[in-house]
């Protein structure tokens, strides 16, 4: 878990690093909620999550970005559920300036015991609501005991 804090502060340091010299960077902060999927909707109710990052737009259309997040599946009935620790990399393309796209993929650590490292990927459909907030739609699949498992994430992110 020092390990996750580190890269998350690391990920603040260079927002406010990068927002000093070159208005290409931004930050990013995003909560998402949602339902689970697949072989998980038989033992989760639902998703709930958030990450921080940074982004650096190579166009008007284009940007990269590198995300921290942390995502957890609550269990039916009150149990502890599982969570993961997402550390992703990946591009948003807009269409036109209130439509994007985007994809995210990396790592997923589990934060239970001998979880290892898990592949993550998220694709997303968005709409930029203003200069600063959009929505949207994704997908957030974990591979995990050779399945793909997940959910349907409604995503709502600040841009700084």
């Amino acid at each position: 878990m020092k390990i996750v804090f580190s890269i998350f502060f690391l990920f603040l340091f260079t927002i406010v690093s990068a927002q000093q010299k070159n208005s290409k960077f931004y930050g990013i902060i995003s909560v998402n909620a949602g339902i689970p999927t697949g072989i998980f909707s038989s033992v989760y109710s639902f998703t709930a999550g958030a990450n921080a990052g940074v982004g650096y737009s190579i166009s008007q259309q284009t940007a990269f970005t590198g995300t921290v997040g942390y995502l957890k599946f609550f269990e039916k009935g009150g149990g502890e559920g599982i969570s993961f620790v997402p550390i992703l990399a990946g591009f948003q393309y807009h269409f036109i300036p209130e439509v994007f796209i985007s994809l995210e993929a990396g790592a997923a650590l589990p934060t239970y015991a001998h979880g290892g490292i898990l592949a993550c990927a998220i694709p997303a459909a968005g709409y930029q609501i203003n200069r600063k907030l959009s929505a949207s739609l994704n997908y957030t699949g974990v591979a995990q005991y050779g399945l793909l498992v997940g959910g349907v994430n409604v995503r709502l992110s600040y841009t700084f």
